[in-house]
């Protein structure tokens, strides 16, 4: 009898994986509404196991990335993971692509056919659609006419839904209901009508203490510590309580841009605000649950807030050209010597051609006057004036320098980043040698490069007395 030569099984499995073609596979997912309206991300986590075992079950398909888009609208292909996923594509890090069905993908026709028809094609891209029972790679498939007809059926479909969602969303406009979102701090939902607000036993006190404060004067920091003295819990700390954000942090204090927020909220007047597409467009339908401030007070703290926000953006924009014009040669290099904290740079004190900025602790605002144990910076505003401290450093690095014999050479050149003795005011300018090199390179004032070749720290005392610290190696 004659034998048959027979291969081994390991060795027919090799050479038929070996035979097939490997596709580095891309799991695709999408929602277009975050996690479906779930606390969770349970669809989306359902979507990838049906992709995820999709793959198990073809070894030709190697799963190399999953790539999700949760609540991003499928008429537009401006997604942050779509993108990425291209990236890879473009790359030959991926060359098939997994989704669930078509809608999936994209529910743009024109822009899905794109991708689909010439796009894929010509990268050597595989696509797959699993509730469509659609493979590229079969060319009964990519030929076929119910790619096309199923993209158009998709958008027709978004489209469609996003046409009725916004005719709802209108008719509760004119009803003045609430379409969607928590009630504000200070109210609750209605039991007996979820479009409905109610004030809020617990917290509606608060709201009103906010605006009455605010309506007398009182700035918004001020507002914050009667708050914190009340024990008032804050917008986030009570939706922790009430079993919302459970994951998520707060301090549990209020400051002034939690007061501010609450403050630019109109439903407080008792009217609903609707936003038409996030455009600016704003909708406001009065009366249509129980105020907590009228309108009148609601909209003159408005007008104060606004006037002061401009007036802020105007104080900003004017520090930034001052910071500009003016470094801080300073910068890491001065301390309080009371508290340890960083002496900043204040350059609001100017006026006209005479500059008037001062160096200031930091840590002042840190502590309260009647603090016992708050060191003496935090009781006298701890400034000084900027001429001040340049001519002491100016007069100390004159010392140390020309103590050490530096040859002119070895001394940094002048470079950007400059405050000349001329621009500071009232700063006496002795004469100085010419022929000596220190001397003229102190003539030109302080340099970043002095302060970073040379000095180690300076410090400033409550008690108006400067010390400085030179570095142990000079260059």
């Amino acid at each position: 009898m004659s034998r048959r030569n027979r291969i081994p099984k390991s060795t027919e499995k090799y050479l038929a994986r070996k035979s097939v073609r490997i596709w580095n596979t891309a799991l695709y997912a999408r929602l277009s509404v975050g996690n479906n309206g779930f606390e969770d991300d349970r669809s989306l986590r359902n979507q990838i196991k049906y992709l995820e075992e999709y793959t198990e079950k073809h070894p030709d398909l190697v799963l190399v990335d999953r790539y999700v888009d949760n609540g991003k609208s499928g008429l537009n292909f401006e997604r942050a993971e779509f993108q990425r996923m291209m990236e890879d594509v473009k790359t030959g890090r991926i060359n098939c692509v997994l989704v669930k069905d078509l809608s999936r993908f994209g529910r743009n026709y024109v822009e899905a056919g794109y991708y689909l028809e010439t796009i894929f094609p010509e990268l050597g891209v595989r696509f797959i659609s699993l509730g469509d029972s659609f493979d590229s790679l079969r060319s009964e498939d990519s030929d076929s006419i119910i790619l096309p007809l199923k993209n158009i059926i998709n958008e027709m479909y978004a489209r469609e839904t996003q046409r009725k969602i916004l005719a709802v969303l209108r008719a509760k406009e004119r009803a003045g209901e609430r379409p969607f979102g928590m009630a504000p701090y200070g109210y609750m939902v209605d039991p007996e009508c979820n479009y409905h607000l109610l004030p809020d036993p617990n917290t509606s006190a608060y709201v009103r203490l906010i605006f009455g404060m605010k309506s007398q004067g009182c700035k918004l920091a001020e507002i914050a510590d009667r708050l914190n003295e009340a024990g008032a819990p804050t917008p986030l700390c009570y939706l922790k309580s009430k079993g919302k954000y459970k994951n998520v942090n707060c301090s549990g204090r209020w400051d002034y841009v939690s007061v501010q927020k609450l403050l630019e909220n109109r439903t407080y007047t008792g009217a609903t605000v609707y936003n038409r597409l996030g455009k600016g467009d704003y909708t406001v339908i009065p009366d249509t649950h129980e105020a907590l401030v009228d309108t009148a007070t609601f909209d003159e703290i408005s007008r104060e807030m606004q006037e002061k926000g401009k007036h802020r953006a105007d104080s900003l924009e004017a520090a930034r050209l001052r910071r500009e014009k003016y470094p801080n040669i300073l910068k890491g290099k001065f301390f309080c010597g009371d508290c340890g904290r960083a002496m900043l740079y204040d350059q609001t004190g100017s006026s006209g051609i005479v500059r008037n900025f001062r160096y200031r602790c930091s840590g002042y605002s840190d502590y309260r006057k009647d603090d016992a144990g708050a060191p003496p910076c935090s009781v006298i505003i701890s400034a000084v004036p900027e001429q001040r401290v340049h001519k002491f450093v100016i007069d100390e690095l004159r010392q140390h320098l020309s103590a050490g014999g530096f040859r002119v050479e070895e001394l940094p050149p002048e470079t950007t980043g400059i405050i000349h003795l001329s621009d500071t005011s009232w700063v006496e300018i002795v004469a100085v040698d010419a022929e000596d090199p220190v001397e003229r390179l102190l003539r030109r004032g302080l340099t970043n490069e002095l302060m970073s070749d040379y000095v180690e720290k300076l410090w400033y005392r409550s008690d108006g007395s400067l010390s400085i610290q030179f570095k142990a190696k000079e260059k």
